[in-house]
């Protein structure tokens, strides 16, 4: 659906006039209406790593210990920070009183591992001697909503045809849900209903299974992976 049609449907649900525009419209409830859409989508890049949203960077490292995040970066995914060349995660992000102990003490000890840090829109590591290693992670963007050309992502709706890649029914009860926030009306039923669909999509990338033991251990050669007989 389109942002006028997921307005529309809202309207519907909701007993209102069905505008005929929102980007262009000059009625106001109209305008609140679109105004609202932009807001929920950008409440919505931070409720969860939704997996349309997720992408990878990579760089490849220089001597000047740090590289630019991507322009379409919203937030970093924990634990997906990783030295491919040498195969092993970085150590990080490291907090700022640590990041110094490391810049400035004569007792740091480096070792072999990588560490970061994400500051002032740029991804930091120390040390920066070793070059031309590819280090690579994984963040959410910023880019939710798809230009009514089709393919053109950016973060704001702008116009009437541009869709989104949220799904369809979260957009339309989590505009139901702000709406009658915003009027200052009873919002029980709206958000029981936005919360479900939030869960919906949130699911759509799948969960592992969690044990209450703890994780299993890990195996290098034993029984668990070595056959009895026909190795070697």
């Amino acid at each position: 659906m389109t942002l006028l049609q997921i307005i529309q449907q809202a309207c519907r649900e909701l007993a209102l006039p069905l505008p005929n525009a929102a980007a262009t419209a000059t009625e106001q409830q109209s305008l609140q209406m679109f105004g609202l859409m932009n807001a929920l989508g950008q409440e919505l890049l931070d409720r969860h790593d939704f997996q349309v949203l997720v992408e990878t960077h990579t760089f490849v490292t220089d001597a000047t210990g740090a590289a630019a995040l991507p322009s379409d970066f919203h937030r970093p995914l924990n634990d997906t920070q990783w030295d491919r060349s040498n195969r092993w995660g970085l150590v990080g992000p490291m907090l700022p009183a640590g990041w110094q102990w490391l810049q400035s003490s004569q007792l740091a000890s480096v070792g072999p591992r990588v560490r970061f840090r994400i500051r002032g829109d740029q991804f930091e590591y120390y040390p920066g001697t070793d070059t031309g290693n590819t280090f690579a992670f994984e963040y959410i963007k910023n880019k939710w909503v798809v230009d009514d050309d089709g393919s053109t992502e950016k973060a704001v709706f702008e116009n009437d045809n541009d869709t989104c890649v949220f799904r369809d029914r979260l957009m339309v009860n989590g505009l139901k849900y702000k709406f009658l926030a915003a009027k200052g009306f009873d919002t029980t039923i709206a958000e029981r209903d936005f919360e479900l669909q939030i869960e919906a999509q949130a699911g759509d990338g799948g969960a592992p299974t969690l044990s209450l033991s703890g994780p299993e251990p890990s195996h290098l050669i034993d029984l668990s992976n070595v056959p009895d007989s026909g190795y070697g």
